[in-house]
C-alpha cells in the first residue's frame, strides 16, 4: 500500500510540475478561447471563408516556405482527401501544403487550407 501511495504522489508531482511551462505558454488561453467563440458565432459565406483561409495560408507559406517535393505532396493530398471525406464538410476545396520546417506541427486555416510541416512527416 505504501508503494502505491508513493507512486501516486510521484505521478501527481510530475503532472503538477509539467503543467507549469504549459501554463506559462498558454496563460491567456481562456481569453483567447472566449474571443474565438465570439468569432466562430459569426456567419460568413463559404466563399468569404475560403478567401480568408487563402490569405492566412499565403502568410504562413511566406513565413515558413513550402517544400517542393511532388511525391510527398501527392501522399499528403491523398491521405488528406480521404480524411476530409469523413468530415462534416467534405465538399470544401481542400488544399494540403507541406511547410518547409523541421518543427513537428500541423494546422488548418479557414476554408480547407491544411498545413503540415516537413518535420511532422519525418517523424
Amino acid at each position: 500500500m505504501k508503494r502505491v501511495s508513493l507512486l501516486l504522489a510521484c505521478l501527481l508531482a510530475l503532472v503538477l510540475t509539467s503543467t507549469i511551462p504549459a501554463h506559462a505558454q498558454f496563460g491567456k488561453l481562456g481569453s483567447v478561447l472566449k474571443k474565438a467563440k465570439k468569432i466562430s458565432d459569426l456567419q460568413i459565406s463559404e466563399a468569404d471563408e475560403i478567401a480568408l483561409g487563402k490569405a492566412v495560408s499565403e502568410k504562413i507559406r511566406a513565413a515558413y516556405g513550402v517544400q517542393q517535393d511532388a511525391e510527398a505532396h501527392r501522399y499528403v493530398t491523398l491521405v488528406g482527401l480521404v480524411v476530409a471525406q469523413k468530415t462534416s464538410r467534405p465538399n470544401l476545396p481542400y488544399q494540403f501544403i507541406i511547410l518547409d520546417s523541421n518543427v513537428i506541427n500541423a494546422f488548418a486555416a479557414p476554408g480547407g487550407f491544411i498545413h503540415i510541416t516537413r518535420g511532422a512527416l519525418a517523424s
